[in-house]
């Protein structure tokens, strides 16, 4: 056997064949240079309840976030602009009205409901004192018509929706600062089979939906913020502060892409804090959820 040397073998490296660049990733370099240029001016904000007042305002966000970037690759089109256009003027209009009038059924609902408790105690308390005088007494009872009643209160007092707006412009002059983003909050039985005022056995949930943020304002930890106040107000509702793992959060893909921090598909840090026990479901992440009735009566 001959004593030759080995001589390594040279393998030629072809050029990799470039990627073609989609809408997806120039709209998340976008916002890496939007973000690396924030860094230096931090937004001072406050998470805040809306009010009838600001139906407007949060309608014309959701159509700002949720009326551009719903054809990727064809921005350039002027048949998709106007579509897009249009497409965004009826979100607006449609979130303005529907946000108005969800918040003055549950101004008005809350009203009549504490009526009714303070009618509904002040009957009791006669009827107590009147067992005490000895006499005769009556007291309120809850029939199936009062019973429908107060269901009806509780669904239409059954979401809240959150504001983050600017808090300097908001300090300096005492008017609302600039919004910046919303998300909404809200009790309902997903997994049934027909809408209220249908009954149903399928347990209650709490949804995060309708979250967006001002495109100029992203990066700046405020849809952080916002998940992080849906999850004080589940502490509050339920009454102790390690019920927050139990809650179940469901927000779109979709929607947390294109209105909220992660352009690019990904979760942000608190979202994940507030999932890391879930598993994804479709386009949702889930966790579980025991039945939140408090939520209409006591925070929202």
């Amino acid at each position: 056997m001959s004593n030759m040397q080995m001589q390594p073998r040279c393998v030629q490296l072809r050029p990799s064949q470039h990627r073609r660049t989609t809408a997806r990733t120039v709209r998340a370099r976008r916002c890496a240079v939007q973000a690396t240029g924030s860094e230096q001016h931090k937004l001072q904000f406050r998470v805040r309840r809306a009010r009838l007042e600001d139906a407007q305002a949060v309608a014309d966000l959701y159509s700002e976030v949720f009326g551009a970037g719903n054809f990727p690759g064809y921005e350039d089109n002027e048949v998709i602009q106007q579509v897009e256009a249009r497409y965004a003027s009826a979100v607006g209009r449609e979130s303005s009205n529907k946000l108005a009038e969800a918040l003055a059924n549950k101004a008005e609902a809350a009203l009549a409901h504490r009526t009714y408790r303070v009618t509904r105690e002040a009957a009791m308390l006669a009827g107590r004192l009147r067992m005490a005088q000895g006499l005769p007494a009556t007291f309120p009872t809850e029939g199936p018509a009062e019973l429908r009643q107060l269901s009806k209160w509780r669904r239409a007092r059954s979401f809240v929706c959150l504001l983050v707006e600017e808090a300097e412009a908001a300090d300096a002059g005492g008017q609302p600062g600039r919004l910046l983003g919303t998300a909404t909050l809200s009790l309902m039985q997903a997994e049934a089979a027909l809408p209220p005022p249908f009954p149903s056995s399928a347990p209650l949930r709490a949804y995060i939906s309708n979250m967006a943020v001002l495109p100029q304002a992203r990066r700046q930890g405020i849809a952080t913020a916002l998940v992080g106040a849906c999850g004080r107000i589940g502490e509050a509702a339920r009454g102790a502060p390690a019920a927050a793992p139990c809650w179940r959060a469901a927000v779109p893909r979709v929607a947390w892409c294109r209105g909220a921090a992660q352009p690019t598909g990904g979760w942000c840090a608190g979202l994940e804090m507030l999932l890391r026990s879930g598993t994804a479901v479709e386009q949702y992440h889930y966790l579980d959820s025991d039945k939140l009735a408090a939520v209409c009566q006591c925070c929202i």
